[in-house]
């Protein structure tokens, strides 16, 4: 992928991953740093990442989002985040908000298809 940092490849294949659909729907990445709560629903400082992760994020919210860390290696650390928090109290949304701490897994970035991941990439957008 010619003109693309290795970021923004596997910003692109991990949204391929995620929605696995052809054509992939567009993509904005974001970007929160180590110590953003994982819930802005809920005061409890403890409740934040513990490291810097990319947030990727489709058009409208019903195709969800990707939260998850590179490590640099060709694997990345996944949190499972809902893209709408619906607990019915706030001891709920805090047991679900350290779920998503307690629940968090390493993988491996994909390849993906090639085709779709160059549309993702060429329909990206990255806000710093």
């Amino acid at each position: 992928f010619p003109g693309y940092t290795p970021e923004e490849i596997e910003y692109a294949r991990m949204w391929h991953q995620y929605t696995n659909t052809s054509p992939a729907p567009p993509l904005t990445v974001l970007f929160d740093e180590k110590g953003t709560p994982v819930n802005p629903y809920i005061e409890d400082t403890s409740l934040v990442f513990p490291e810097d992760v990319v947030v990727l994020v489709g058009e409208f919210t019903a195709v969800g989002m990707v939260t998850y860390h590179s490590n640099g290696d060709g694997t990345v650390n996944v949190y499972d985040v809902p893209s709408h928090w619906h607990q019915d109290s706030e001891a709920s949304m805090k047991r679900a908000t350290e779920q998503v701490l307690q629940t968090v897994t390493t993988r491996e970035v994909p390849d993906g298809d090639p085709i779709v991941v160059g549309q993702i990439l060429h329909n990206m957008t990255i806000e710093h």
